[in-house]
């Protein structure tokens, strides 16, 4: 039986004063306890986090109900970044981007149960800072998703101290942080996390008023300033040679550079680039026509080669550090 049923169906038969009367009630009980007591003996993963259940908040079929139906439309809103705030949309947008679903059941909680608006924004921007440093750091997911399982018990109308010594206690220091930021590998799987950093450093730039059209444009697109690949006759013809552009061992570094920050930035349109022996040099011709500050600036550089490369994720990640603070 799936991880779901079994704890909905837990939850039911220990909140639902009616489910004392249901006929042959001591089969569902018996069958818990083997749930349980398999659950023990496997190893925790994330589908092991455990539905918090108050056994003195009895409540009827009805209100049990009420609430089901309350906390399946927030968990739509959640999943859809669509809450009707245009503020509080753009955070979960963000953590979507981020990929933070273990944070829904406990944002479900906050919201359920009536936080403020002013406080779920404190709380969003510190759970957006904390997921995306542990995700970059490459902490356990299992320790993750137990952490907000047992968040999910604070008091949603003051929940913001609690939530902050916890997630002050899990959260990588800034030099690991920063370390890891610098050689993180952006693959294809997670080029939306990409795409979220280099928009919010962008945004570093402009001021704190200011917004910015790229923001959820789909026009826009993350860049890799030095290609995806680089050795086919297609790539030459299409990109330039880059290998012979790179120099020595260029063929065995790409592969673990190519997916670094200091390689992406965000860029609108297409590029037309014609084979080149100054393949850089042809790409700059476009990025100076960009409107975004972290494109445009690379026309100030006079070549972009792997340490050029390793020195923009340096600045990047001190960057990112002031903008994903520790709590």
């Amino acid at each position: 039986m799936s991880h779901v049923v079994r704890e909905f169906r837990r939850l039911f038969m220990n909140e639902v004063v009616e489910a004392e009367k249901l006929p042959d009630r001591h089969l569902y009980a018996d069958e818990m306890e083997d749930d349980i007591q398999n659950e023990n003996e496997s190893e925790i993963n994330i589908d092991d986090v455990p539905i918090q259940i108050d056994a003195s908040a009895r409540l009827s079929f009805e209100e049990f109900l009420g609430r089901l139906i309350a906390s399946a439309k927030v968990f739509g809103q959640l999943i859809l970044a669509k809450t009707g705030d245009g503020q509080i949309d753009r955070h979960l947008r963000n953590l979507r981007m981020i990929k933070a679903g273990q944070t829904y059941g406990f944002l479900m909680h906050l919201i359920v149960g009536n936080i403020e608006r002013k406080t779920l924004l404190n709380v969003l921007k510190l759970t957006e800072n904390f997921v995306l440093r542990r995700h970059i750091c490459r902490e356990r997911s299992n320790e993750t998703e137990a952490l907000f399982s047992r968040l999910c018990s604070v008091d949603p109308l003051d929940p913001v101290a609690a939530v902050r010594a916890a997630y002050r206690e899990s959260c990588p220091t800034d030099e690991k942080f920063r370390e890891e930021f610098t050689t993180a590998a952006f693959t294809s799987n997670i080029i939306d996390r990409a795409r979220y950093c280099l928009e919010q450093l962008e945004l570093l730039g402009h001021g704190k008023h200011d917004e910015l059209a790229v923001l959820g444009s789909s026009d826009v697109h993350v860049e890799h300033i030095i290609p995806q690949k680089i050795k086919t006759k297609r790539a030459k013809e299409e990109f330039g040679d880059w290998v012979t552009y790179l120099g020595p061992n260029a063929e065995s570094h790409h592969p673990k550079m190519v997916s670094r920050i200091g390689n992406l930035t965000l860029f609108a349109g297409q590029l037309n680039i014609t084979a080149s022996n100054n393949p850089f040099a042809a790409k700059k011709n476009a990025y100076k026509e960009s409107s975004i500050r972290i494109t445009n600036g690379l026309c100030q550089m006079s070549a972009f080669k792997f340490k050029h490369l390793v020195e923009r994720s340096n600045s990047l990640a001190e960057l990112a550090v002031k903008r994903w603070p520790a709590p």
